[in-house]
Parts: C-alpha cells; structure tokens; sequence
C-alpha cells in the first residue's frame, strides 16, 4: 500500500532552491499478522537537507528534532504507539496511555532491522516491526496508522509531512494524523 506524504501548510519545504522537497510517499506492507515493513522515499533537492550522523543503530530519545521518519500505530482503544526511525541508525518505541498522555517505552525491542539509504535526489528509509509483544494491539483487528516525516534544513528549520493535518500547529498524535488503515491478515 502506497501512501502520499503531505507537507503542513505553515510549514512547507521551502518552494524552491536548495533542500526542496518534492515529494514523501511511504509503502507500508504488512507481511504476516504481526509485522509491518515501511519504506519512506523522500525525492527532491537533498543539497539543503540537514541529515544527522551515524550514532549507531540503537534506541534513542529526541529523534523529533531533526530529520527523522515516524510511525503512530492504534488498535482499538486510546492507547497507541510511536515509533521513530533517523538517518542517526537511532530508533525509538513509545507508547502513550491516551492523546499525547502518559508516554513510556514500548516493551521489548520491536524494531527488527532498520536502515537508510541515500541517492542524487532520493533518500529512503526502511523499517521493519515486529509488533506481537504490544499490549493493548490486537493483531486480529484492523489498525489505525499515522506516517510522518520531519526534515531539518541547514538553518535549523523543519517541515513537517503527514498523511493529515489537523488545522493549528503541527500534531502528529491528533487523531486526524491516523489517517491511513492497514487491514487484518488471515493466515489460516
């Protein structure tokens, strides 16, 4: 499945020059009940796009501040799951009580591999999830997803891509972000 990225529209990438964006598109393939890859490809400028170093591929905090691609997942319910991936190798697994409430680090390592690759006008990023130890999805039902993107430009500022936006500042946890459905899998 195949899903178009659009740019917030107080803060677009810039309109022209260097480190345009023309467009983020992400494929989400759900493999098995329980697994979820996503491929993000941003295609467009990449002289202006500010990408963070290598840190090596663990869990880290604050991936949101600079370049990074994101992830909101719900079952049913007002709990859900944020996860953050960055050209950093860093990755983060959160997940919040309710609307922006209690946020804690998801149990276990959910993320099974992840990695970056750059090109003369693309980029893309590509993880994949194991999403069984969970609590609170059931993988039996369908599920409710947000894609996002941040990107940083060399004077520090960030456009900020989703499937939707909800009107006022960027919010990536709004219900209106979960706008992409990814159907159950019967494997019987």
């Amino acid at each position: 499945m195949l899903l178009a990225l659009k740019a917030h529209p107080d803060n677009p990438s810039p309109p022209s020059g260097i480190g345009s964006v023309e467009y983020i598109e992400v494929d989400v393939l759900r493999g098995t009940p329980q697994t979820l890859t996503l491929t993000w490809l941003l295609t467009g400028d990449l002289g202006g796009i500010v990408l963070p170093a290598f840190r090596g591929r663990s869990r880290q905090d604050d991936l949101w501040k600079h370049s990074c691609f994101e992830l909101f997942v719900r079952g049913e319910g007002e709990s859900y799951y944020e996860f953050n991936f960055s050209p950093s190798g860093g990755w983060a697994a959160y997940r919040l009580a309710s609307y922006r409430g209690e946020m804690t680090n998801a149990p276990g390592t959910p993320v099974l591999d992840h990695g970056f690759r750059t090109g003369s006008k693309s980029l893309s990023m590509v993880a994949t999830l194991d999403l069984s130890g969970l609590p609170g999805l059931s993988l039996a039902e369908p599920l409710r997803i947000g894609l996002s993107a941040i990107i940083e430009d060399p004077g520090g500022q960030r456009s900020f891509w989703a499937l939707a936006h909800p009107p006022g500042e960027p919010d990536f946890h709004n219900p209106v972000a979960f706008a992409g459905d990814i159907p159950t899998m019967d494997y019987a």
